[in-house]
């Protein structure tokens, strides 16, 4: 069961007796119809519009923290009041938004809107460009968290502006707009969360394994050291791994007969709004599956006990799957008892690498210092770059939907130096053969480089080094989802003004981008979760939407998926199925159910050529 936080149009029309849709109620009609019943239609669970909290903690958990179901509007300034509760409603009511988010923009807000009250400002429509600059000289915030008061507040009147009334006008988009400049950026990477070190990690590893197989050791303790072992290996969110069950670990065997373990976890953190994720395999080390093993073996007594089938239970632990802030308590006591292996007790010394916490529980204990469960996630991503593993395929493994957020879990001083060493890469491939390009241009693209090489009288097989480093200096290349982005210079931003830029690169419609075989996982991937959504909106009635979406599915399928399995065939029948499992392990499910998923291409793409799409 997953939390489903967003108000229920049905619950509203069960309330009042009457058909709500929103194309003959706009959003202002529906949100004062909701204030006039004072009641929130909340899947059966009735709050009041006029209550100054909504607490959401009876919804099913899946290791959400409990204070941030909880939306209070107490400290607000009354003459605002109804106007947040209207946005925040709105945000449950559109559930592109996850309580979480809703929670930490409502936390921001209250502040802004206290100074303004304090400033004798009582009406929306009264704030100016000036109170925002004054908020932020007066505050004296750092400058990450006075981007994020002003994401909030942008969001805030944009969405009011749109729905209830226009208070939108260019000077206050331009004083809320985040600017990335050189002193934001220099903050951000100073604060970045750490890598674990490479010595601690590995005296650490094996204190977890030590620990695990010591049959005197704490059933709490083994049970952390066990997760914590496969969060080091995996370097998934802590989330994530506490909703694992005992059927999340799999098989698959490859030609030559090897069984492959692999994980099958739910995605959420990245999907927007709240009941919604995708499902995602990822495949595992043997320590990894050792851990998973022990997990169920130690377990196995709670599981029956409390009649679950989660993988990691603590025994006086009533919750499930088990929050964080209860798997944070055993992590904490776990690495107390590493004290005289990792100095982890009243460490003298900090560490840049490590957290301290202070520990108020006991007399003579007063800080640990330990790694937090994020690091484990920021290693793993570091250590697979440092591998020469590509930043993509790093992306998906992580469950990463956005490669904004590469920068932020792998620890790479030297992005042109990435973008060069990708570069290198894809164009040997390219020049040697073993990469066709694909895309709306890659004719184009092939015969320049054919001419560029047939013009300085180069020979593939003894120049590739001096081909490799000449169309360095005049096509980088950079890794985006779903593709590669082809330019025209290294030091240059691309030639598309930048809204346009931003257009191209968010809908993968940009004639720089071209892709090969190995992305037809990806491909497939897009089209099922398409698949899905268009079925909920059709169900739902949403069919301007399913429209738009169906137009997506008919060009990923058409320019993307089938060109890409089209390819996958030639390089099979080339270098045969294990050398390109070899290289590129993600393919395995592709490989082994091909027909099938070319099947289903055909059939997506006649359905949308007969709907004209």
């Amino acid at each position: 069961m997953y939390d489903n936080f967003a108000i229920n149009i049905v619950e509203l029309e069960k309330l009042t007796g009457e058909e709500i849709n929103l194309n003959t109620y706009g959003v202002n009609d529906i949100i004062k119809k909701i204030i006039e019943i004072d009641i929130l239609p909340h899947n059966d669970t009735f709050m009041k519009f006029s209550d100054n909290i909504w607490d959401f903690r009876g919804n099913k958990t899946d290791a959400i923290p409990s204070g941030t179901k909880i939306l209070n509007f107490t400290d607000i300034p009354v003459c605002f009041q109804e106007d947040i509760k209207s946005y925040v409603l709105l945000s449950l009511l559109n559930n592109r938004k996850k309580i979480q988010s809703i929670h930490a923009y409502l936390f921001r807000l209250k502040k802004f809107l206290r100074y303004c009250y304090n400033k004798g400002i009582y009406y929306l429509n009264e704030i100016t460009a000036n109170d925002i600059a004054a908020f932020k000289k007066d505050s004296a915030l750092s400058l990450r968290y006075e981007n994020a008061i002003k994401e909030a507040v942008l969001d805030f009147v944009k969405v009011y502006s749109y729905n209830f009334k226009n208070i939108l006008n260019d000077e206050l988009s331009q004083e809320l707009a985040i600017t990335y400049n050189d002193a934001l950026l220099n903050h951000i990477e100073a604060n970045k969360t750490p890598h674990i070190p490479k010595e601690y990690l590995d005296k650490m590893i094996q204190l977890f394994i030590k620990t695990i197989n010591s049959v005197t050791e704490t059933i709490n303790n083994r049970i952390t050291a066990a997760a914590l072992l496969l969060l080091s290996q995996t370097g998934l969110r802590i989330s994530e791994l506490l909703t694992f069950t005992v059927s999340s670990l799999n098989y698959k065997s490859l030609h030559e007969g090897r069984r492959i373990p692999y994980l099958k976890y739910i995605l959420k953190k990245s999907i927007r709004g709240n009941n919604k994720y995708t499902s995602m395999d990822i495949f595992v080390t043997e320590l990894a599956e050792f851990a998973f093993k022990k997990l169920i073996e130690i377990t196995n007594e709670f599981r029956n006990q409390k009649g679950t089938d989660y993988l990691i239970l603590f025994p006086n632990t009533k919750v499930h799957p088990v929050p964080e802030t209860s798997f944070n308590k055993r992590n904490i006591e776990l690495f107390i008892s590493y004290d005289k292996e990792l100095k982890t007790i009243n460490r003298i010394e900090p560490s840049q690498y490590l957290s301290t916490v202070k520990f108020r529980e006991h007399r003579t204990i007063k800080t640990i210092t330990y790694p937090i469960t994020i690091q484990y996630r920021v290693t793993v991503c570091t250590n697979l770059y440092e591998k020469g593993v590509p930043l993509q395929y790093i992306r998906k493994f992580m469950g990463h939907l956005s490669e904004e957020m590469e920068g932020y879990y792998v620890r790479n001083p030297n992005n042109i130096q990435e973008d060069i060493n990708f570069s290198r890469q894809t164009i040997e491939g390219i020049v040697r053969g073993d990469l066709k390009i694909l895309g709306n241009n890659a004719g184009q693209m092939h015969n320049d480089i054919q001419r560029f090489i047939n013009n300085n009288n180069f020979n593939v097989e003894k120049d590739v080094e001096a081909i490799v480093q000449k169309l360095i200096e005049a096509v980088p290349i950079r890794a985006k989802l779903g593709g590669v982005c082809i330019k025209s210079s290294p030091f240059r931003e691309c030639s598309k003004d930048y809204q346009t830029n931003e257009l191209f690169c968010a809908y993968n419609v940009c004639p720089n981008i071209f892709h090969f075989f190995y992305m037809c996982e990806l491909s497939y991937r897009q089209c099922k979760e398409l698949v899905e959504t268009i079925n909920i909106n059709y169900r739902n009635e949403y069919f301007r939407q399913v429209e738009k979406e169906c137009l997506m599915l008919g060009r990923i399928v058409r320019d993307k998926l089938l060109p890409e399995l089209k390819e996958l065939k030639v390089q099979i029948n080339k270098h045969g199925t294990d050398s390109i499992l070899i290289n590129y392990p993600d393919l395995v499910n592709i490989i082994e159910n091909y027909d099938e998923i070319l099947l289903e291409a055909n059939k997506w793409q006649h359905m949308m050529k007969a709907l004209n799409l």
